[in-house]
């Protein structure tokens, strides 16, 4: 965490990570299933950022996403 403190989240789906209440900046992430098939029972659950979203006041709005089949990271501003 920001503050220092660890804890495990096993989240599935889209959250906000960082949002300021004094400034307009956002970070948005989307969470996915790390590996479906693993054989570890520790690792059933387990999920890992796959995608996020910056948005700062007016400035383009910045997409990070990964896809693991090609291995390849996209990259969008304002959505193109």
């Amino acid at each position: 965490t920001l503050n220092g403190g660890s804890y495990t989240f096993n989240g599935y789906g889209e959250y906000t990570l960082i949002k300021s209440t004094v400034a307009q900046f956002e970070v948005q992430v989307r969470l996915a299933p790390v590996n479906a098939n693993s054989p570890s029972p520790s690792s059933d659950n387990a999920t890992a950022i796959v995608a996020f979203v910056i948005r700062n006041g007016n400035q383009s709005l910045v997409q990070f996403e990964m896809f693991r089949i090609q291995k390849m990271i996209e990259i969008r501003v304002n959505g193109r």
